[in-house]
């Protein structure tokens, strides 16, 4: 079976896709050096020049026309991810549409019989807008004007092909230089780029990520909207305040927080020389309105509205005598490099500026999130270039700082924020006692929405720019797959994440790896073996109703393990939704096609979506018993289904990793004193209890190690805690082969009233 990696159709034979003439491939291979090669006959390979996250650009030769071009070539692990594949050649099928001067033209594009993936495209020298910005900060006002009137005609030409490009800024502004010739724009990387809908490109994108770069974005695209038009204006708005002000519209330390700044309104107009320009300050804060409707229609009405307020402070001013851009001699050679991806620094003030030599960071002003797979690798790249765990700052007095990656944003954001509230209760008992040798524990808690693309961000920063000693309680197991790997690649021990996922408990384990709870597999078993054993369930009447995940994949395969202990080896039937949405309308018309059939249904799902699922069915009059794994987020979840309607929770069981959060255990009631003590206002519960179980065997590591906070110091120290009493009944041990603390589950049943009670065995 042979493929086309530029439309996916799949050939039994042949040599080229009759689609659209790409050369059929088996199987990608490495791309060594190509230094040298001729593709097509025609474009011969001269030098490598660039490297991003998804390709190697070199400088080749047309050979017929002896003149210099740019060739992309995608990176060979890029081949085995399809989306990506499209991904590359949508780019050279869009800006081949687009024949204007300004946007970076395709000259050719394909890929060989060996299985290498390629565009090439003109070959243009000079630099990017922000190197331009960050030397020389904010720019004349007549080469603003000169400048956006060739980005914005260009932005129009796009759109006037139904493209919209997503991902604008100072980067993906080029200015060409030229022998005789007037700088010229050319709008780059058209990656992110996608069709209005009807369009068949359009099914590329994914909705969930966040398709732009942090201070440019549309807030649309940030909380998950559909882009249109509108969206490219609100980053040409962020575009020309960049070359006003000669600094960033929004800023912040991480990634997170710009994008913070951004949905709460327009950008700073008050200081620099936006403050003495207001006319110019008027375009930018319609071009950045927070709802689209308020924005210019048009890249051209932007534009008009911008030489008018530039006319009216400085009526002399005409198109022939707008002020030259002093670029600098040392020009840089772009050849359609990923920009955005590549390593860059910021001071803080000014915007990204360049270093001699460059010193590899992450350009958090410029991090652009295509997708999960890319970012992962982008990631991994970027803390590569910083291998080795960060050393411990261990002066006396400075805080010990502890990262967490959580939702507290979204449907799922009472699992964070009740995560985060059991680790803070624990930090501030033990902060009020005088800390870890003297030094309080600070949790740095960043929001990723239960998104995986933005819990690389987060990680990033947690791991890069604030250097926390460890990660704890991270809530998630889509969001694990991604931040597991970053974390082991930094070095950083990675603690008690609230999650039961089989990725967390390997055989040998990670070594940096410690979990406190009982795995998935075993919460799976225990409710199994209740509906088996005392509901008198037969094995084909239970089904599963999972998210569409790595989550929901360890929850269904426990199951199906499960079920294959008591003997059975039937199908179990598997329905479910995608993660972040209540869409299951398709799970309840299969579920109701099979009424009679079904009696157990384990719901591997967050609270809200489990809630409505249960409501839906019940109203339907579906007889039935529902079991959730802990991750439903057992307070959440109680408190919707009564809040959906009466005696809607009765019956309904729950699996948890802790004792009931009102047991007399002397652990438990400790947890609940400290919580009355430091969190009034809050109520216990079963996710918090788990946050402040997990976050005291972190606790108790960090002692043992004597308040040395390196990697090596804790891993020692937690594989050395032996038989530790954490008053809950049970002793929590670990050990250099065995990284998890405790294997129990409680069973848990709601009544009517939403009250959780013991499931005596």
């Amino acid at each position: 079976m042979k493929y086309c990696p530029i439309c996916g159709e799949e050939y039994d034979s042949g040599d080229r896709c009759p689609a659209d003439g790409g050369v059929l491939l088996e199987s990608a291979r490495e791309v060594g050096s190509l230094v040298g090669q001729v593709f097509k006959g025609s474009y011969r390979i001269e030098e490598k020049i660039a490297e991003g996250g998804m390709g190697v650009v070199y400088r080749g030769v047309q050979t017929a026309l002896q003149r210099n071009v740019a060739i992309k070539v995608l990176l060979p692990e890029m081949h085995s991810t399809p989306s990506m594949i499209r991904r590359f050649f949508q780019e050279a099928r869009l800006l081949s549409q687009i024949d204007h001067p300004h946007v970076v033209s395709v000259i050719d594009f394909g890929n060989t019989k060996d299985g290498i993936l390629f565009m090439v495209m003109e070959y243009l020298q000079g630099q990017t807008l922000r190197e331009i910005v960050a030397e020389q900060g904010g720019l004349p006002l007549g080469a603003v004007v000169r400048l956006m009137e060739q980005i914005c005609l260009a932005v129009g030409a796009a759109h006037d092909a139904q493209l919209i490009h997503r991902d604008l800024k100072p980067d993906n502004i080029f200015i060409a230089t030229r022998q005789s010739a007037p700088e010229t724009v050319k709008i780059l990387d058209f990656g992110l780029a996608r069709v209005v809908e009807g369009r068949e490109d359009a099914r590329l994108t994914r909705t969930g990520l966040l398709m732009g770069t942090a201070g440019f974005v549309a807030p649309e695209q940030i909380t998950g909207g559909e882009a249109d038009a509108r969206s490219d204006i609100y980053a040409l708005g962020g575009i020309l305040y960049y070359m006003i002000a000669g600094r960033l519209p929004f800023e912040g330390e991480a990634i997170h927080a710009i994008l913070t700044e951004q949905l709460r309104g327009a950008p700073d107009l008050s200081a620099g020389p936006l403050a003495d320009y207001p006319t110019l300050g008027e375009v930018i804060s319609r071009a950045m309105a927070r709802e689209p409707a308020g924005r210019f229609r048009s890249a051209r009405e932007l534009l008009g509205a911008l030489r008018k307020a530039a006319a009216d402070l400085d009526p002399e001013l005409t198109l022939s005598e707008l002020d030259p851009i002093d670029l600098a001699n040392e020009t840089k050679v772009w050849g359609g490099r990923d920009q955005g991806v590549l390593p860059s620094a910021s001071d803080g003030k000014h915007g990204p500026k360049r270093e001699d030599p460059p010193t590899p960071r992450l350009a958090w002003r410029g991090l652009s999130i295509v997708g999960v797979v890319l970012v992962l690798l982008v990631g991994a790249w970027w803390m590569g270039q910083r291998a080795g765990a960060p050393e411990a700052i261990d002066a006396e007095g400075t805080p010990i700082l502890v990262g967490m990656s959580a939702a507290f944003s979204g449907p799922s954001r009472e699992l964070g924020r009740a995560m985060q509230l059991g680790i803070e209760t624990c930090f501030a008992d033990v902060n009020e006692s005088g800390g870890i040798g003297g030094r309080d524990l600070q949790l740095v808690a960043l929001d990723d929405g239960y998104e995986p693309a933005r819990t690389v961000a987060n990680m990033a920063d947690l791991l890069l720019e604030r250097r926390v000693v460890a990660i704890l309680g991270n809530v998630g197991t889509p969001t694990a797959e991604v931040a597991l790997p970053l974390a082991l690649e930094q070095g950083v021990p990675f603690f008690g994440a609230f999650s039961g996922a089989e990725l967390l408990r390997r055989e040998p384990p990670d070594r940096l790896v410690f979990n406190f709870r009982a795995s998935y597999a075993e919460e799976t078993a225990a409710i199994v073996d209740h509906f088996v054993g005392p509901l008198g369930l037969q094995p084909a009447e239970i089904a599963v109703f999972a998210q569409e995940d790595g989550f929901g994949d360890e929850g269904y395969h426990g199951v199906v393990r499960a079920l294959a202990a008591h003997g059975y080896e039937g199908d179990v039937p598997r329905f479910g939704y995608r993660r972040n949405t209540e869409s299951i309308e398709t799970a309840i018309d299969s579920i109701l096609q099979r009424r009679g059939e079904l009696r157990g249904l384990v719901l591997v799902a967050t609270y809200r979506t489990a809630t409505r699922l249960i409501q839906r069915l019940r109203e339907a009059e579906v007889a039935m018993t529902f079991a959730g794994l802990s991750f439903v987020g057992s307070n959440a979840f109680a408190q919707e289904l009564t809040s959906l309607g009466p005696q809607l929770s009765e019956g309904v069981l729950v699996s948890q990793v802790v004792p009931h959060f009102h047991s007399e255990l002397p652990g438990v009631s400790r947890y609940r004193a400290l919580l009355a003590r430091h969190f009034p206002s809050e109520q216990p519960g079963f996710v918090s209890l788990e946050g402040f179980l997990a976050a005291r065997v972190f606790v108790e590591a960090l002692r043992t190690a004597g308040g040395d906070t390196s990697a090596d110091a804790l891993v020692v120290a937690a594989e050395s805690l032996a038989a530790v009493d954490l008053g809950l009944g049970t002793e929590i041990s670990f050990s250099a082969a065995r990284h998890q603390g405790s294997d129990q589950v409680w069973l848990t049943v709601l009544d009517s009233r939403g009250s959780y009670h013991p499931v005596v065995p």
